[in-house]
């Protein structure tokens, strides 16, 4: 994050699946964009109430997003070549900070005994750092093996989960390529 200076202001995007309009014969997703708006100085409270480390993101999202991968956008790099786009996992989303607000009556303009939830347009997402270590805990890693040996495979070469993909001069990701690999993730496997 350093090295490519990532921070507060910078676009980010999420994909998921909008339950709305969730479709009927495909499975498809949809890009939600929005702003880091704050790095992860201490636990914030998630949408359960728990203290949770995480970003605080400006984002265009709503209930039933949770879980959905969160990528920064290097805007620095598209502006000097715009097919040009390297994903960066920030993280995942995992809920919205909700306000309380007290209600008003619509005759008078006065205020009533009763509150409603607003959304504030914040997102926590939980970062990236965080999901690598949940999954390189020795009880994951012996699960993985045991599956290795049940279905034959030799794990000698495996990267570590998570193992950043750096992408090379020759092989960038195109805003192309990354709608060609989103088509074949997204569609509905047969039975």
């Amino acid at each position: 994050m350093e090295l490519n200076k990532i921070g507060p202001g910078d676009e980010v995007l999420m994909v998921g699946r909008f339950i709305n309009a969730a479709g009927r014969e495909r499975n498809l997703p949809s890009v939600r964009w929005g702003h880091i708006a704050m790095w992860p100085h201490e636990p914030i409270p998630s949408w359960d109430g728990t203290m949770q480390e995480g970003f605080l993101v400006e984002l265009h999202s709503k209930p039933g997003f949770s879980g959905a991968p969160v990528f920064v956008q290097f805007t620095h790099h598209r502006r000097t070549n715009p097919n040009y786009w390297e994903p960066y996992l920030l993280g995942i989303e995992c809920g919205g900070i909700e306000d309380i607000e007290q209600v008003r009556a619509s005759e008078t303009d006065e205020l009533v005994k009763a509150y409603i939830k607003s959304n504030t347009g914040m997102e926590v997402v939980i970062p990236a750092w965080t999901l690598k270590e949940f999954l390189q805990q020795k009880e994951f890693d012996l699960q993985r093996k045991k599956l290795d040996e049940k279905h034959g495979r030799k794990n000698k070469n495996r990267p570590a989960p998570m193992a950043p993909r750096v992408a090379t001069e020759k092989e960038p990701l195109t805003k192309k390529k990354f709608e060609e690999i989103l088509e074949k993730v997204s569609r509905r496997k047969k039975d």
